[in-house]
């Protein structure tokens, strides 16, 4: 009777084998990736650093501009938009209203394919912020409400994206601090945005282009050319920065594997339904998407119709673009100033419950933050 050979293995058999030893080297790889790095104070100072001077800024910069494209729109009404395309005061609410309708529709599913498929195109938001620079800068050609209503509804949302993108280089006790000075950049934009228009008006007629053209192709260009730069600046993963040691790198995988962030091995670290339910009904998810609608109800009402209330007080257009600034500017001042502190002196109505909820779903800082 013959002994029976590996070659008379099945092939299923053999596969089999193949995976579990894939298994074992990412399981060994990752223990060793773990136990080769000794999280000294310098090491730890120096990826923080490093990540707030690369990543942080780029990430606020994009932010930025994304708000800036967006909210541009009302300069541009102040500056003759809305009269010289014949439009009616309802027809410029639902241009505004359509603006929304792709976010609600598509940023939930984005960032699910960017965590399944999309990662390595769209992970760093390069391919997803540019398109809607393009789109904004040819809002210069725009000759019809019915064109502008479709280039309003072409315009992407950064935040879900920029908010993903950053948990996958900060645990959760850094990135709340880091979101915060992003997101403050919207206030920054919306003083620029005023300031910007005041200028840009005054190339009214040049290339027979009104001046509210100009402030969105001039804007537009700028953010497509930073748009084009970001794709070299901004790392797709942390161990494909170049800017980090590779200690440095080892460190911060641990960090966010110690975090959850990241799973303990790759096989692991896949998508799976079960988490997206648990996202939807987790209460901290719930209780900021409820603080989210009117905040952003708040800070988008008075980007698109500052300049239009300022202007009905009696001002002329460019100065009532000159008004429109100082709001921003006292609002991105004030974001850096911790509400509800013995030395703020002012307690806002929502600051105590805020700060109820920040220490009741949220874990406390450590002291190395």
């Amino acid at each position: 009777m013959s002994t029976p050979t590996l070659a008379g293995l099945s092939s299923p058999s053999s596969e089999y084998v193949k995976e579990n030893d894939s298994a074992r080297v990412n399981q060994t790889r990752v223990i060793e990736l773990e136990l080769s790095v000794d999280p000294s104070t310098e090491l730890d100072s120096a990826v923080w650093w490093k990540i707030d001077l690369w990543i942080l800024p780029v990430a606020t910069l994009i932010f930025f501009l994304s708000f800036l494209d967006r909210s541009n729109i009302g300069n541009a009404r102040v500056a003759g938009l809305q009269k010289q395309l014949n439009m009616t005061d309802y027809q410029y609410t639902v241009a505004l209203t359509v603006t929304y309708v792709p976010y609600i529709l598509v940023e939930i599913p984005s960032n699910l394919l960017m965590k399944v498929i999309l990662h390595f195109l769209v992970g760093d938001n390069n391919l997803e912020h540019l398109p809607q620079h393009v789109v904004t800068t040819m809002h210069g050609l725009i000759t019809s409400f019915s064109g502008l209503v479709a280039g309003r509804f072409f315009l992407g949302g950064l935040l879900p994206g920029l908010a993903l993108y950053l948990s996958s280089f900060y645990p959760r006790r850094k990135l709340q601090l880091r979101i915060a000075v992003f997101f403050a950049s919207s206030s920054l934009a919306g003083a620029f945005s005023g300031l910007l228009a005041s200028a840009i008006v005054h190339m009214d007629g040049v290339g027979n282009k009104p001046g509210w053209a100009w402030i969105f192709i001039l804007e537009g260009i700028f953010t497509v050319i930073c748009g084009v730069s970001m794709f070299f600046l901004m790392p797709e993963t942390p161990m494909k920065a170049k800017f980090l040691t590779s200690n440095e790198k080892k460190l911060l995988i641990r960090y966010l594997r110690e975090d959850g962030a990241l799973s303990r091995n790759e096989i692991d670290d896949t998508f799976a339904w079960d988490q997206v339910k648990k996202a939807f009904m987790a209460p901290q998810a719930l209780i900021l998407a409820f603080a989210g609608f009117f905040n952003g109800a708040t800070l988008f009402g008075l980007a698109y119709f500052l300049p239009t209330i300022v202007a009905s007080l009696g001002y002329t257009a460019n100065r009532a673009q000159l008004m429109s600034v100082p709001p921003f500017a006292a609002s991105f001042v004030r974001e850096f100033h911790p509400p509800c502190m013995p030395s703020d002196g002012v307690l806002t109505p929502l600051s105590l419950p805020s700060n109820f909820l920040r220490v009741r779903l949220v874990r406390p800082p450590r002291a190395d933050d």
